[in-house]
Formats: C-alpha cells, sequence, structure tokens
C-alpha cells in the first residue's frame, strides 16, 4: 500500500515546508533549485505522451483496444500535467504572497479524517482502505494554515486513489 508521512514528531509541529509531488520543499530554497526539480517532473509524462502519440502514429491506431489502451493513457499523462500546472500555481502565489499563511493549531488526523470522508466515493470505487499508522492514531497537533494543509492531502489522497492499485491501502 500507500504510506504518507504527513508528520514527523508528536507534539506541535510547525509546519514550514511545502509538499509538491510527494517532495517537501523548504519555502527558503532557492528558484532555480525548484524550476531544476520540476522540469525533470515535467518530463515524464509529456515524453510519455509523446511515446504514446508514436506507438498510435506507428499503426497501433488501427487496433482499435489498443488505440483506447494509448489514448487513455496519454489522457492519464494530461490530467498529470494539468496537475503539475496547478501545483505550480499554488507554489507562485505562496512565492508572491498572494495567498498568505493563516496559520493555527489544530489536530492533523481530523483534518486527514475529513479528506479521507471527502474523498470516500472516490475511494470506494477503487476499493480503497484507508488507516493510520500504528501509533499514530492519538491526536497530533499542528501549527499550520489549515487550508492548505488541506489542499495537499486532496491531492495526495487522490492521486494515490487515482493511480494506485485496486483494492489498494492508504496509510498515513
Amino acid at each position: 500500500g500507500y504510506s504518507f508521512p504527513l508528520w514527523a514528531a508528536k507534539g506541535a509541529i510547525p509546519i514550514n515546508n511545502l509538499l509538491f509531488l510527494g517532495i517537501i520543499f523548504k519555502l527558503d530554497i532557492s528558484t532555480l533549485s525548484v524550476w531544476i526539480l520540476v522540469n525533470g517532473v515535467i518530463k515524464t509524462p509529456i515524453f510519455s505522451i509523446q511515446g504514446y502519440l508514436e506507438i498510435l502514429a506507428d499503426g497501433a491506431v488501427e487496433d482499435s483496444k489498443a488505440a483506447m489502451k494509448y489514448i487513455g493513457k496519454s489522457q492519464a499523462n494530461v490530467q498529470r500535467l494539468v496537475q503539475l500546472v496547478n501545483d505550480i500555481d499554488i507554489i507562485t502565489n505562496l512565492e508572491i504572497n498572494k495567498e498568505p499563511l493563516l496559520k493555527h493549531q489544530f489536530i492533523i488526523q481530523d483534518t486527514i479524517r475529513d479528506v479521507v470522508n471527502n474523498l470516500s466515493l472516490k475511494l470506494e470505487q477503487k476499493n480503497v482502505q484507508f488507516s493510520f499508522k500504528k501509533g499514530c492514531e492519538n491526536p497530533i497537533q499542528v501549527f499550520a494554515d489549515k487550508n492548505k494543509i488541506y489542499q495537499v492531502l486532496v491531492n495526495i489522497i487522490s492521486n494515490a486513489s487515482k493511480y494506485g492499485k485496486i483494492d489498494g491501502n492508504i496509510t498515513a
């Protein structure tokens, strides 16, 4: 199953990091470093789409079953690119302070449960189960922007459901 470490230790944890595509960035890292990483992450779906289109152009389009397979894979990679652009937009807005961080203390498990409950239909469609890692059931207070953390969790859990296995597990 999938395991996403959402906190490092028990107690109040200041969250001064941004989770982007499963990579935690310090908010004060150089823009160049971010773009180097983003460049690498964006290349994967672009090259995948390119490969699928080449397969279709080389004759797979004549086999309707194969064509649908590669079209579906291309569409999934296009969706991944859309998500990447949305993530970049969030980072850009944070960088230029368009969206100020509204930090306060809250219990992270409650927020995770809210996200899982709101995405329950998606999870049920693929029979994906959710659980907390053993030892992480006790309430952990964090000091962060709850709405931003909620958005990150929706992204992570949605992607785990979308790209994960049928009958899979998500562990936080």
